[in-house]
This record gives C-alpha cells, sequence and structure tokens, in this order.
C-alpha cells in the first residue's frame, strides 16, 4: 500500500485543466460520468453514484477502480432480474446524415462519431477512446514527486492504453 498512496498524484486542478475523464478524473476528485450526465437506459432507471476520491493517486485510483466493480455487479444483478425487456427503436438503414455517440466505458468517456451515407453506409468516422484524454496527464503524474520504479506503479493505476491514444 505503501507504493500506491501518494505515488503519481494528480491534482484537482490538473484534472480539469487536462480534461481527464473516468476513474483517473474520478480519483482526482471530479464528479464526472457520462452515465450520470446523461443517462440513456438502463441508467436512467438505474442510475449511477460515481466514487469520488480527492487524493489524486495511484491509491484514489485504485480504489475507484474497485468501486466501479462492484457498481457494476450490482448493476448487472439488477438487469438479470426478470422483468419486461422493450428494445429501444432503431432508425431503418438507408438515412443519410451523421451523429454522435457516447459511452461511459471502463477507462472513462468514450465517443464516436459517424457520417452516414444516403445508403446508410459509413462514409467518415471518428472515435475517441477515453485514453486520449488521460493519456495528458500521465507525464504530471511522473513528475509528481516520484522515483524511476513509480513508473510502472504510475501506468497501471492509469489503466492506458497505447492503441487508445493511436489515430
Amino acid at each position: 500500500l505503501d507504493r500506491l498512496e501518494s505515488t503519481g498524484i494528480v491534482t484537482s486542478e490538473q484534472a480539469t485543466r487536462l480534461g481527464l475523464v473516468g476513474p483517473v478524473a474520478r480519483a482526482s476528485g471530479l464528479s464526472l460520468d457520462t452515465r450520470r450526465d446523461h443517462p440513456q437506459p438502463p441508467y436512467d432507471v438505474h442510475p449511477v453514484l460515481p466514487e469520488i476520491r480527492a487524493a489524486g493517486d495511484a491509491m484514489a485510483r485504485y480504489q475507484v477502480m474497485l468501486a466501479e466493480i462492484n457498481a457494476s455487479a450490482r448493476l448487472i444483478g439488477h438487469l438479470a432480474e426478470p422483468g419486461p425487456n422493450t428494445p429501444e427503436p432503431v432508425d431503418p438503414p438507408g438515412r443519410a446524415g451523421s451523429g454522435l455517440g457516447w459511452a461511459e466505458s471502463s477507462r472513462g468517456e468514450a465517443l464516436a462519431w459517424v457520417d452516414l451515407d444516403e445508403h446508410g453506409r459509413i462514409t467518415r468516422a471518428r472515435l475517441r477512446p477515453a485514453a486520449v484524454r488521460d493519456w495528458r496527464a500521465f507525464d504530471d503524474a511522473v513528475r509528481s514527486q516520484n522515483v524511476f520504479t513509480d513508473v510502472p506503479i504510475i501506468e497501471a493505476s492509469f489503466w492506458l492504453t497505447a492503441a487508445g491514444r493511436a489515430r
């Protein structure tokens, strides 16, 4: 535990300035959660109460991620209960236009924008996984009172992916 406490600190001010999302932002004291802020089924019926920590260190990120696992298990339990299951209507194919969608992934807010031609085929798409936003703080976290051997711990606590940064 002593390797996690006070390791890789990202302050609330840094998290706000860098536009962090997901567990990394919530571990720095920001109350951001796409499921709560833009509720869609099933979150309109089963609201999410984001777990917030203020320390901004690797321990806080770990605690937020553990709380996320517990919240997900509770939600799965509620959704697995028998009850009415009515599918959401979907627009038929063959409509031109564009749209923006978002979801709270395990790493935070993920966005997807697509443009469709008159046959309903995707002509352009832009995806932005949460890692794109959270990589911004990794450098600050590594530079905040750490030693070289803390780098792998900080990296693991951010739960980032290199693929999530590639464009």
